[in-house]
């Protein structure tokens, strides 16, 4: 049968998760402070028309800011954050694109600069 529990209840309880493991790892988030910077990032490049959506998901794995083309539906690049237990000898964020680990490092800034860099553009 289900359980009922209040949000509160929930809350107090770390790692609960309705009918599954309570055991597992909490999830891994982002702070105000790095939305802010990767939100900057994401906003020029929105307004240069490269880039149009943008989603959230945070788990076990990490947390992921994924960001989708005008019309693609599988992300062209992925911010990962990942939990103490998971990182690699690298870092603690990694840029991700189709599959592929483009950069990992310990500071979002040294990933972000990945995403951030400049298409040369035709001038007249």
């Amino acid at each position: 049968m289900s359980e009922v529990v209040t949000i509160e209840h929930g809350r107090r309880r770390e790692g609960y998760r309705p009918g599954g493991d309570s055991t597992k790892a909490k999830a891994e988030f982002f702070n105000r402070h790095e939305l802010n910077q990767i939100l900057q990032v994401y906003s020029r490049r929105v307004i240069s028309g490269e880039w149009l959506d943008y989603s959230l998901a945070f788990d076990e794995r990490g947390a992921f800011f994924s960001i989708y083309g005008a019309t693609s539906s599988v992300p062209l690049f992925s911010i990962a954050k990942r939990p103490r237990q998971m990182r690699k000898q690298g870092g603690r964020y990694q840029v991700l694109s189709r599959g592929r680990v483009l950069k990992t490092d310990m500071s979002l800034d040294g990933v972000l600069r990945v995403l951030d860099r400049r298409k040369p553009k035709l001038v007249d």
